[in-house]
């Protein structure tokens, strides 16, 4: 999903960022019969009308998002 053309759940992409099982809370939730329970966006039409393919992968990116938000909280720290 994100993009990547490719299906991804929830409790997956969860489990990339979150990185251990045990950091996950699971809630309870009724789906209504009107919600997307799924969705797979790609960047084709990006891709045939601006020539834009994605620079990283949902992993990559989600690995440099991880290490900018930690040098935020250091940068703050030392503010």
């Amino acid at each position: 999903n994100i993009g990547t053309g490719k299906d991804i759940s929830i409790n997956d992409l969860a489990l990339l960022i979150a990185g251990d099982s045990s950091r996950i809370a699971h809630i309870p939730h009724i789906h209504p019969q009107s919600e997307i329970l799924k969705l797979i966006c790609d960047y084709s039409k990006a891709r045939r009308l601006l020539n834009w393919e994605p620079e990283v992968s949902l992993i990559e990116g989600i690995d440099k998002t991880k290490r900018w938000i930690k040098n935020q909280l250091k940068v703050k720290a030392n503010v």
